[in-house]
């Protein structure tokens, strides 16, 4: 079966999107939507897209009016979804195409707090268990894009935790750093389109801690195969104190109106906000962080440490992640090789190469193929650990466990740096 998937979102995801469904055999892209339509038209253009809208309920009205008879999709030209756009605009997306009855590919972080991504997984459910009870079919494909698990090694790691190889788990350390935000690799924060969003309270999920420390914590529950509890916050850098110290470089008479600055309007040296200035309320929004530090416990005993920045100098992309357990230990260096782990026991020192599971975008058009043939409704690889069927298509219960953590932890950087303006 081909399977014809829309872009919703046309930013730097959508593109990387773009490029990694169309290297999937039978995938085309027939359509794609952008509240900005000159980017949408731009867009479309560049990737010879025939459809493009503004709204996504255009999309999805323009696709329940053409269908046919013949057609076994939730539409004719578009039989899947791709949702790859700002964290705010999740559940509204997914939400819509939920209701319609359309297989989903969302981007990580699910949404901005816990009670958002539960209803998107309410939703999730509810699609799935109407669509199997109306056609037979196995449930509605939906998918959360934990990237980090389409790495070889971060697969071995998981086997060698799984496998009992290290023995019972002491230690866990996971860091993802960056430096985009003060060496300008990636642009400069005042004008870049694809990374500005994600300093903002408002669009991201409290800045790099949904950007990246959503990667971090996705492993830890990949690998383990369990849950983390009880989080602190040990440090945390919100962007608009990293500004005021000067850590971003000179500054901009443009910068006292930035809106990402905040009605403060604070330059550097002039970090000072009055106690009465902070909002420290539940509800308000998390300030965007651009660097943090926690620890938790995991459940079945031991300790998990994460570290995430966006201000590190001496990185440009570096995740790694070290499990030590009472038999040996075992790190995982993307920079050093994406499909394998160095293994340290009391044997010696090996390297242990990880097999290649289909990827997130792989799985989830098997997932949607399968499920139109009346398939298993899974990743193709019977013959494998139930743990490795599942891998590769992460569901929104799994995002909802990260959010669980997200949803304390930026209760805690409330309280600690104040809500952030709307």
């Amino acid at each position: 079966m081909n399977v014809r998937i829309a872009l919703v979102g046309t930013g730097a995801m959508a593109e990387y999107h773009v490029r990694k469904f169309s290297a999937i055999p039978g995938v085309s892209i027939p359509a794609c939507a952008d509240h900005r339509s000159s980017r949408a038209e731009a867009f479309a253009a560049k990737y010879g897209i025939p459809l493009r809208y503004d709204r996504i309920d255009a999309l999805l009205d323009a696709a329940d009016r053409r269908a046919g008879p013949e057609d076994s999709g939730p539409g004719p030209g578009i039989d899947a979804i791709s949702c790859a756009v700002v964290d705010s605009h999740h559940p509204r997306i997914a939400i819509a195409c939920l209701k319609r009855g359309h297989p989903l590919f969302c981007e990580k972080p699910m949404a901005r707090s816990l009670a958002e991504a539960a209803t998107m997984a309410a939703a999730a459910e509810s699609a799935g268990t109407a669509r199997e009870s109306s056609c037979g079919h196995s449930p509605l494909p939906v998918v959360i894009n934990f990237s980090k698990r389409n790495a070889p090694a971060l697969v071995a790691l998981a086997e060698l935790v799984r496998g009992g190889r290290l023995g019972r788990i002491e230690e866990i350390d996971a860091s993802y750093l960056q430096g985009w935000l003060v060496t300008g690799a990636w642009g400069d924060w005042r004008s870049s389109t694809t990374r500005r969003w994600r300093l903002s309270p408002t669009e991201s999920t409290a800045g790099v801690l949904g950007d990246l420390g959503s990667h971090l914590v996705d492993a830890i529950l990949a690998v383990t195969g369990g849950k983390i509890v009880d989080p602190v916050l040990e440090d945390s850098l919100a962007f608009t104190e990293a500004y005021a110290r000067g850590m971003l470089g000179p500054a901009h008479e443009s910068d006292a109106d930035d809106p990402l600055l905040g009605p403060r309007n604070i330059l550097p040296g002039q970090w000072n906000i009055s106690p009465e200035r902070q909002d420290r309320s539940e509800g308000s929004p998390c300030p965007a962080l651009v660097e943090f530090s926690a620890q938790a416990t995991l459940s079945g005993g031991g300790t998990a440490r994460i570290r995430a920045s966006c201000v590190d100098p001496d990185s440009v992309d570096a995740f790694s992640v070290a499990v030590r357990g009472e038999l040996g230990m075992a790190s995982l260096d993307l920079r050093r090789s994406r499909t394998a782990v160095r293994l340290e026991t009391e044997r010696g020192e090996e390297w242990v190469e990880g097999a290649r599971l289909p990827s997130t975008y792989e799985a989830f058009i098997a997932l949607v193929q399968e499920r139109s043939a009346g398939g298993p409704g899974r990743p193709a690889g019977v013959d494998l650990p139930a743990w490795m069927r599942s891998w590769s298509a992460p569901s929104f219960r799994e995002g909802l466990e990260v959010q669980r953590l997200f949803e304390s932890l930026m209760d805690q950087a409330r309280a600690r740096h104040g809500g952030a303006h709307e």
